[in-house]
């Protein structure tokens, strides 16, 4: 039973983990998102951006792939 609890308790420390994180991802989303449409970007240059702001926010992870 002790197992099953600490299981349960890693579990749901993770799924916390992962919501604070995912919290500060759309955060961040957010406000490059403001910014872009502030600025009037489109085309490459919103892509590049959106790839440089998440770079400096430490979240490459969320970068967009593209050819230029």
């Amino acid at each position: 039973m002790k197992d099953a609890l600490k299981k349960l308790e890693d579990i749901t420390d993770k799924l916390d983990a992962l919501n604070d994180q995912m919290n500060d991802e759309e955060r961040v989303w957010a406000e490059e998102l403001a910014e872009r449409k502030r600025q009037g970007l489109t085309g490459d240059a919103a892509v590049k951006h959106y790839n440089e702001w998440m770079d400096r926010h430490g979240m490459g992870h969320l970068k967009v792939p593209y050819l230029s």
